[in-house]
């Protein structure tokens, strides 16, 4: 590897260029492009060095918190197969919930990504093109409500909750 690639400040420009990567149909300036995520991850893969400083920046503005129960091993959780329609806004709702306990090495795969998000723009996964919206059942949201040891996302700096008028339990 180049010398110049091992100047943390160069990776972390690197990295904030890859993550601004936007597909040529979005509009949304905010959201980050899937083409962007998979630059990112792919760079985070490449090797120890570029390792850290992408998964920080993959991670810093997390789009709902369903994406940290995803990074949990698949036997902890699964999402319900039945939708759900909400009291609160009438669409269709399929939540996670949790298949065991979650163990202290469960913990350990959680905060390696937890303690990098800076900011969380909801709980809720909108999968608006399949009309369903993937939630956190109230089980889940009490695990996360009391978490073993640090706070559960030390970083967090800003949250916005995903509608106000459908306001997810325990939030």
């Amino acid at each position: 590897m180049h010398r110049c690639l091992q100047i943390p400040e160069v990776l972390i420009e690197i990295c904030e260029y890859l993550a601004v990567i936007k597909m040529k149909s979005s509009t949304k300036p905010a959201a980050r492009s899937r083409k962007a995520t998979a630059a990112l991850a792919a760079f985070a893969r490449t090797c120890k060095t570029t390792q850290n400083p992408a998964l920080d920046v993959l991670w810093a503005d997390l789009d709902c918190f369903v994406r940290l129960i995803q990074c949990l091993p698949r036997d902890l959780w699964e999402v319900q197969e039945a939708p759900t329609i909400t009291r609160y806004s009438g669409s269709l709702q399929r939540p996670v919930i949790f298949q065991r306990s979650m163990t202290l090495s469960d913990w350990t795969v959680f905060n390696k990504y937890a303690h990098r998000v800076r900011s969380l723009a909801g709980m809720v996964e909108d999968r608006s093109y399949i009309a369903v919206k993937i939630t956190i059942s109230s089980e889940v949201l009490l695990v996360f409500s009391s978490p073993p040891a640090s706070p559960l996302l030390p970083n967090l700096s800003s949250v916005a909750q995903d509608n106000p008028s459908s306001p997810q339990p325990g939030l």
